[in-house]
């Protein structure tokens, strides 16, 4: 009686060491990946595929006499929730960089909310420089109120 107690109590001590083994194992696996970037990157890889907003066209000239740069940006919303275009920035070929986030005095943002499966038509406004050479591939990149982002290049001639 007394050496069958003391043989499941032995069992008992094996199981209880693989089991902590075990969970002491697993810990350190997600914690080495989690440190060396992979878990992040996945979860990073996931949000982005769900970025609702792309651009579909751009239109844009200069105003010379206004001194204004007119972009008009076509921006389809492939989400499930309604997005509205935020935030805009415009790069030029000479690496100034324009943020158009609401009306400021140099710059114009109409932005309508764009359903699911729509396009929107945003419509950006900026006082350049005439002296400037503005004229080549300017940098455009919207942020939607749901954080998701879509860039694309265009000429203004």
């Amino acid at each position: 009686m007394h050496m069958h107690g003391s043989k499941s109590s032995g069992q008992a001590y094996v199981v209880a060491v693989m089991l902590v083994t075990l969970i002491v194992l697993s810990l350190s696996i997600l914690l080495y990946g989690y440190m060396s970037g992979w878990v992040s990157e996945k979860t990073e890889a996931a949000n982005s595929v769900n970025s609702a907003l792309s651009i579909e066209q751009i239109n844009s000239f200069i105003d010379g006499s206004h001194g204004t740069l007119n972009v008009t940006i076509y921006a389809r919303n492939s989400g499930q929730q309604t997005v509205k275009v935020t935030t805009v920035f415009l790069v030029s070929p000479s690496n100034t960089v324009f943020k158009i986030d609401g009306n400021t005095t140099v710059t114009t943002l109409v932005s309508p909310d764009i359903p699911p499966g729509k396009v929107g038509v945003v419509k950006v406004s900026v006082k350049i420089e005439a002296s400037n050479n503005n004229s080549g591939i300017w940098m455009v990149k919207i942020i939607g109120s749901d954080g998701s982002i879509a860039v694309s290049n265009t000429e203004i001639a």
